[in-house]
């Protein structure tokens, strides 16, 4: 699964996902100036990310999670930076396969007022084993985590009806 769809299935659980559109690639490239158009438009008067969606990201048995380029607070007024980054977000699918054209990339507002971010995986990277891998940073910093930064820290979690999550924590997982 891409990335994207994983965030169109939280948002569909109602979970609180800031707003975003997801792109073919096949599409950005053959009509790249109507997308970059669509793209001004729906975030004219926000900063957003342009985050990979590659469908190797995501899957079962294999993480290329955090193998591919995603950038923060791009703005619509430099339309050569965006599409610059968007390219480059493209060329490093290149790294996994030359067959681009059903991957796609994701248009997302960035969040203000952060007070904790971080990832979840339900899966170990390391050894695929079942149970959720809960890595987060404390403070103001959206990319600590996902660029490896210190002070961040990790849960792994086996579910079972005996121990539960704390705050905030179990608010991610409905289980």
């Amino acid at each position: 699964m891409s990335k994207g769809s994983n965030l169109k299935k939280l948002k569909k659980e109602n979970f609180n996902v800031p707003e975003f559109e997801i792109y073919k690639v096949s599409s950005f490239l053959k009509d790249k100036k109507k997308k970059i158009i669509n793209i001004k438009k729906k975030f004219k008067n926000f900063k957003f990310a342009i985050r990979s969606s590659h469908n190797s990201e995501d899957k079962e048995n294999l993480s290329n999670a955090g193998k591919f380029k995603s950038f923060l607070n791009i703005n619509t007024n430099n339309e050569i930076n965006l599409e610059k980054k968007i390219y480059e977000v493209i060329d490093a699918y290149k790294t996994v396969s030359n067959n681009l054209h059903n991957q796609e990339f994701i248009i997302q507002r960035m969040v203000n007022d952060i007070n904790i971010s971080g990832v979840v995986l339900t899966r170990d990277i390391n050894n695929f084993n079942d149970f959720y891998v809960i890595n987060y940073f404390i403070g103001n910093d959206s990319a600590a985590v996902t660029s490896g930064k210190k002070n961040t820290k990790t849960i792994r979690y086996f579910y079972n009806r005996k121990y539960k999550l704390s705050e905030p924590f179990n608010k991610l997982l409905k289980i």
